[in-house]
């Protein structure tokens, strides 16, 4: 483990007022960019039913509200959640909710799973738990996008994420890395190369006898 929950919630609660919109730099024009690649990966429509881990202020699931069956966003900040609520119309199709990736809450129906800027801040044995779990929990053909990873960048001249995660406690993720460890876990992938230094993944679940092939 990272970091607490209780850690956790503090540094996102904080973060909170800053991630309300995206800003104009590189880092805001390439979760701009991640963003919109995720949406692609998600073949989503009126019959989908979204879950978001991490959510934030509620960016993404806000955007296809209108497009889909409905979403269950979850994040472990009361000050995140509270300004994705704000920002959301009182007929929105979207549900947020508190909640622990490490111990997800129930959710029922869902046939997408979206993660952007998330699985970081997991070390690689709470990422094995959560997506043996997504893996339990999809139907097949279900898909799982996770948006916000390195491609290749040499861990040694990437700062702390945030400026949270330094040294001792980051554990940076290439996507041949999360590749190798969604595969164990019974998906199919396909990534794909952004920038330089970003990537996304996308990971379908398929029958077990067609694993085996």
């Amino acid at each position: 483990m990272k970091a607490s929950l209780s850690d956790t919630i503090k540094h996102f609660d904080a973060l909170a007022p800053e991630r309300m919109n995206f800003t104009d730099d590189l880092k805001g024009q390439w979760d701009r960019d991640m963003h919109q690649e995720v949406l692609n990966f998600s073949e989503l429509d009126e019959n989908s039913v979204l879950l978001e881990l991490g959510c934030g202020t509620g960016r993404f699931s806000h955007m296809l509200a209108p497009h889909i069956k409905h979403a269950i966003a979850i994040d472990c900040a009361p000050n995140m959640l509270r300004m994705a609520r704000e920002r959301t119309p009182p007929s929105t199709r979207v549900e947020w909710v508190a909640g622990d990736l490490r111990d997800l809450p129930k959710t029922d129906g869902v046939n997408t799973v979206v993660m952007c800027n998330t699985v970081r801040y997991l070390d690689p044995e709470e990422r094995d738990v959560l997506f043996q779990e997504l893996h339990r929990r999809l139907p097949i053909g279900g898909l799982l996008i996770i948006g916000g990873l390195l491609w290749s960048m040499p861990p040694d001249i990437i700062e702390g994420v945030d400026g949270w995660l330094d040294a001792e406690r980051a554990h940076v993720i290439r996507v041949g890395e999360l590749d190798r460890q969604l595969k164990a876990v019974g998906f199919d992938t396909f990534a794909k190369r952004m920038h330089p230094a970003i990537g996304v993944i996308r990971a379908a679940k398929i029958p077990q006898l067609q694993r085996r092939r």
